[in-house]
């Protein structure tokens, strides 16, 4: 995060009046190992989202996380298969056509869309796979069997 960034969430903190309460559940809830509780304000979970950032840490409403745990608790439930990649079927088709080597406009032409969703759809799946560059998705596609070494 640039220094600028962490300035601005620090100074939202202090005019939101994160002093109080808000530092207090804070410390409580994360040495109880929640992000957040169901019953704090809309400010309170701002605040909290905005000190989660400044950790570098993710940021989940609880009832994300709730609705999560519930659809993946009724897929295995109900025998149907539970992705074991968090990548779409089209985001597994660009890793591939990259670990092949094509260029951002090859993989626009490939699957007619523009070079901007090849490059928005490759920087999705980084973060997904919280991966750096085309080489450490390379390595990734190899490892998974998308593509022969």
């Amino acid at each position: 995060m640039r220094d600028r960034d962490a300035e601005a969430i620090r100074k939202v903190l202090r005019t939101a009046g994160a002093g109080s309460s808000a530092n207090a559940m804070a410390g409580s809830s994360s040495r109880a190992g929640r992000t957040a509780r169901p019953s704090w304000s809309p400010a309170q979970t701002t605040i909290e989202a905005c000190r989660a950032a400044m950790r570098g840490e993710p940021f989940l409403y609880p009832g994300a996380i709730t609705a999560l745990i519930r659809d993946y608790l009724q897929r295995h439930q109900q025998g149907e298969p539970v992705p074991d990649t968090p990548l779409t079927p089209r985001e597994e088709e660009i890793v591939k056509l990259i670990a092949e080597g094509h260029s951002s406009k090859d993989i626009a032409d490939i699957l007619v869309i523009s070079v901007k969703t090849v490059e928005r759809h490759r920087a999705n799946i980084l973060d997904k796979l919280g991966l750096r560059d085309r080489l450490e998705l390379t390595r990734h596609a190899i490892r998974a069997g998308l593509v022969e070494p």
